[in-house]
C-alpha cells in the first residue's frame, strides 16, 4: 500500500503572528528552507498529496512546493502538523500501530489513516487538527518538538541551519574580489551573478 503525505497547519497558527498574518505555517522560514520543505525532505519516500490550512494564505504563497492531487481509496495517508519538527519520534510513531492519532501534549502532531478518510477534512482548513481528533483514531503520545511561538523559530533555527548545511559544498559561481574577507569560507556560497566587492566582510 502506498502512503501519501498531507501537511497541515492547525488552529494555533495565530500564536505565531505576525509571521502568519500573510503566510501559512508551512511557509515560515526555518533552517535552510521553510517548515513545509523540511517535512518534504524528511519524508522523501512519501509522495505529497496536499497542503491543508487557511485557503487565502496558501493560495497567496507563490513558492508552494506541491499541488493537491486526487486521493485514491487504496492509498494510506500520513498527516503531519508542519509546526512539529522531524525527529526520532516520527520513526517510533510509524513503527507503531495504525491507524493512529499522534499527540504531543495538547497538540495533534500527526495521524495515519486512509487518505480518502483524511481528504474528507481538507475543507476544514486550519481546523483540520480538530477534524483528526473527531475521527476517534487510537491516540498515541509522542515526544515531538513543536514550534509554538515566534521566538522559538528564531531560537531553534541556527541549530537547524547548521544541520541543513552539514556536508553541503559551497557554490562559487559569482565574483569574489581578492580584497574581500571571508570568515569560514567553507560555509559561504556565492551564487552565479553575485559579486562580492573589495573590503566586504562575510562572517559565517
Amino acid at each position: 500500500m502506498s502512503r501519501r503525505l498531507v501537511l497541515f497547519e492547525d488552529s494555533h497558527w495565530g500564536a505565531l503572528a505576525p509571521l502568519t498574518d500573510l503566510l501559512p505555517v508551512h511557509a515560515l522560514a526555518f533552517g535552510g528552507s521553510h517548515l513545509g520543505a523540511r517535512w518534504l525532505a524528511a519524508l522523501p519516500e512519501h509522495p505529497p498529496a496536499a497542503m491543508v490550512g487557511r485557503p487565502e494564505p496558501l493560495a497567496a504563497w507563490r513558492e508552494a512546493p506541491i499541488s493537491p492531487s486526487r486521493p485514491q481509496g487504496s492509498e494510506e495517508g500520513l498527516a503531519i502538523n508542519v509546526a512539529a519538527l522531524p525527529g526520532p519520534w516520527l520513526a517510533q510513531a510509524l513503527a507503531g500501530p495504525h491507524p493512529a492519532l499522534w499527540t504531543a501534549g495538547e497538540r495533534v502532531v500527526g495521524a495515519r489513516a486512509r487518505l480518502d478518510r483524511l481528504a474528507s477534512g481538507f475543507a476544514r482548513g486550519a481546523a483540520f487538527g480538530d477534524f483528526l481528533r473527531d475521527l476517534a483514531l487510537p491516540e498515541v503520545a509522542v515526544d515531538a518538538r513543536v514550534i509554538r511561538w515566534p521566538w522559538e523559530l528564531m531560537e531553534w533555527s541556527p541549530e537547524a541551519l547548521a544541520s541543513d548545511l552539514e556536508g553541503v559544498q559551497p557554490e562559487r559561481g559569482g565574483e569574489l574580489h581578492p580584497l574581500a574577507a571571508l570568515y569560514e569560507p567553507g560555509r559561504i556560497s556565492i551564487g552565479a551573478g553575485a559579486r562580492v566587492d573589495a573590503h566586504v566582510v562575510l562572517d559565517a
